[in-house]
């Protein structure tokens, strides 16, 4: 069982190059995704600044000062922000797990030996830390990470049984922290069957034979097997 903190990372980084490649795709950005996101069911007035934000923050490139990123841990000082910090603060039962234990099933290896398989469902939560800048900055990545979130959801459906999407904003203790930061966090549930083998290895039986006779219509005894 690989924790999936790996994919995820890979994953959320291959949405934010998407994001790009699919703004430089269309001779009109009203075809994008990041501007239908932006627009569709909202009121013009209200989305003007925070359209042009979002192509500000996510279109920046590796040759842009600040691009956003994806880490694992906070960075040190706020020179490499925006960022968003990924992290698993849970993991507790999935649904399909047995009162008090996992399920068990036989498999069998790549050489043919048969062993012990455990399947131990999991509901991961993980939280996407958006740190920017400023509010405004955090804000929109926040706000705009949750809709790339749902509208990938097809992607995350492939690999889990369960996925949900959540939003909250956290405020950080000056005391704690190198600097003061506002940040907000996508939560993303997850949940999926993990299969881990046993350590015990045994030698299961995988066919029986019988032995038996039988009387011929000659009166002669004959042996057989089956």
């Amino acid at each position: 069982m690989i924790s999936p903190l790996y994919s995820l990372r890979a994953t959320v980084e291959a949405l934010l190059d998407w994001v790009k490649k699919d703004f430089n795709s269309f001779p009109d950005e009203q075809d994008t995704w990041l501007y239908q996101f932006t627009h569709y069911g909202e009121f013009e007035s209200d989305v003007d600044r925070f359209y042009k934000l979002a192509k500000d923050i996510f279109l920046r490139t590796d040759a842009s000062r600040n691009m956003l990123t994806v880490a694992l841990e906070f960075p040190k000082d706020t020179t490499l922000l925006p960022v968003i910090v990924l992290r698993e603060p849970s993991r507790v039962d999935g649904d399909t797990n047995i009162i008090g234990a996992t399920t068990a099933e036989l498999a069998q290896s790549p050489n043919g030996a048969q062993m012990q398989v455990f399947r131990d469902s999991k509901r991961f939560n993980y939280d996407f830390m958006c740190v920017g800048l400023n509010y405004e900055e955090t804000l929109v990545i926040s706000d705009t990470l949750y809709g790339l979130f749902v509208a990938a959801y097809n992607t995350f459906a492939r690999s889990y049984e369960k996925v949900a999407f959540s939003l909250r904003e956290i405020l950080v203790n000056p005391e704690f922290n190198p600097y003061p930061v506002f940040i907000r966090t996508v939560g993303l549930d997850l949940q999926r069957s993990n299969f881990i083998p046993s350590i015990e290895r045994k030698d299961y039986l995988d066919s029986i034979q019988f032995q038996y006779q039988i009387m011929t219509k000659d009166g002669k005894e004959t042996t057989g097997e089956g």
